[in-house]
């Protein structure tokens, strides 16, 4: 079993095609290539995160046409009846979950904090259709279609984009303990607890 993560596909939905300026000539066309790409890289085994904006119409449709075991974090396009969340794994508002001994805290939306952040936990989002990627914090992640190539993102994958940002190692740099500590004291300004969490 393999860990996916993907938000935005927003199936069924021929504005976003052409508010994100998406490569699809009509909606139909975006929908065959988002469930080819999906199914291309995904079993019936697999898990999926869909961290929300999933369909806008026709969702029985779509999670049937999709490999894998998926998960629904909810999203504000998510409107559905709930006959339709009982067709998924799970549905949740918010949902954190450890993968390799790491927390990951996952909600539709961008969050500035989430739980365990001056600890170390990672934030998976979708909602901003990779427009804000490079200005969140280096444990921070854009899992929607928009940003990887139309395709969910495998966990190992993920994993290795963030560990490898230059912000990320120069996080790592700082010893968590000290920082903690000075925190509880009170010892950072809020500059620089913006700076080293």
């Amino acid at each position: 079993m393999t860990t996916f993560f993907t938000a935005d596909t927003h199936f069924n939905h021929n504005n976003i095609r052409v508010f994100c300026n998406r490569p699809f000539a009509t909606m139909e066309e975006m929908d065959a290539k988002l469930i080819e790409n999906w199914n291309n890289k995904i079993t019936k085994k697999d898990e999926v995160y869909i961290l929300g904006d999933f369909a806008w119409k026709n969702h029985c449709h779509f999670i049937m046409a999709l490999n894998g075991k998926k998960h629904l974090i909810l999203g504000n396009h998510d409107k559905a009846s709930s006959i339709v969340y009982k067709n998924f794994t799970s549905v949740n508002q918010i949902l954190q979950k450890a993968f390799d001994k790491t927390l990951v805290i996952m909600c539709h939306f961008p969050m500035r904090s989430w739980n365990g952040r001056v600890h170390g936990s990672w934030h998976l989002f979708g909602h901003v259709h990779g427009r804000l990627n490079n200005d969140l914090y280096p444990r921070t992640y854009d899992v929607g279609i928009d940003n990887n190539n139309y395709t969910p993102i495998e966990w190992t994958e993920l994993k290795n984009i963030i560990i490898n940002r230059e912000d990320y190692k120069n996080y790592n740099v700082y010893k968590h303990r000290k920082i903690d500590e000075n925190l509880k004291n009170g010892e950072l300004t809020f500059i620089e607890k913006e700076l080293v969490l």
